[in-house]
């Protein structure tokens, strides 16, 4: 059995969730800083997800809050940052000491 599986019909609702949290955490975050703009989404997810598996016949929070919370993690926001940068840019010189340009 699977810890974090869920069921077909919560995923448009974790879905829904992931969507609202990053855009929470990138409006929150080019208005305030990455700090803030973090924990401004960390308290819309919780809320959220507490408000809507508070109805019968929707998913737990727990499994809405999941995926919502590696969208916060430190590592998303590496990878947000390297997608940015390889979407512009392209990379010249040895795999050792890769040289960035536009």
């Amino acid at each position: 059995m699977l810890a974090f599986s869920m069921a077909a019909r919560d995923f448009p609702w974790a879905l829904g969730l992931i969507l609202v949290t990053a855009a929470v955490a990138e409006v929150g975050t080019r208005a305030a800083g990455e700090a803030a703009g973090t924990f401004l989404a960390a308290a819309v997810t919780t809320a959220t997800a507490l408000l809507v598996s508070r109805r019968p016949g929707r998913p737990p929070a727990y499994v809405l809050y999941l995926g919502a919370f590696y969208v916060l993690t430190p590592g998303s926001h590496g990878l947000r940052g390297w997608r940015a940068g390889s979407a512009a840019t392209r990379c010249r010189g040895s795999p050792a000491s890769p040289t960035w340009s536009g």
